[in-house]
């Protein structure tokens, strides 16, 4: 009983830095993808027709 309490013990001091590691990925893989060229391009595409399709914007 006393060995199962020590496992016990040992998993609960590594439950917060196992949670830190995969909030952490979880951050930098959706940095990756916001930072991916291909969706940037397309959401530079859509902000242009969208600037296009504006009658309030006019350029002189």
């Amino acid at each position: 009983m006393e060995a199962r309490r020590e496992v016990l013990k040992d998993l609960e001091s590594l439950i917060p830095p196992v949670v830190v590691a995969v909030l952490f990925i979880a951050v930098v893989v959706t940095i990756l993808r916001a930072q991916n060229p291909q969706r940037r391009e397309a959401a530079r595409q859509r902000e242009q027709a969208a600037q296009d399709a504006d009658p309030r914007i006019r350029e002189d």
